[in-house]
């Protein structure tokens, strides 16, 4: 296994993409108190100005996050080429 492989650099298994996204759930609250049953739910957003995303194996749940885990991404900057790359493909 290559450092350059797409794969978890702990175990060798498989990696999921993943991306976070914004929803916001509201329910209304009634003068006397009560809390409406219906529950608005909006349509998921991107975070502005954050980039919540990355990758975790299938195998031992290693996980790369391109936020929090700096050192990852100095120690495997394929995965970070391969973000940027693949960007028009994403579909999550």
């Amino acid at each position: 296994m290559a450092e350059t492989d797409i794969v978890c650099p702990l175990c060798g298994g498989s990696l999921e993409y993943w991306k976070e996204y914004l929803v916001t759930k509201t329910q209304s609250i009634f003068k006397n108190g009560t809390i409406a049953r219906t529950v608005k739910t909006s349509k998921p957003e991107e975070v502005s100005g954050m980039r919540l995303e990355g990758f975790q194996c299938t195998k031992c749940n290693w996980v790369f996050n391109n936020i929090n885990e700096i050192d990852k991404m100095e120690k495997y900057p394929h995965l970070e080429e391969w973000f940027e790359s693949h960007d028009d493909e994403i579909k999550v």
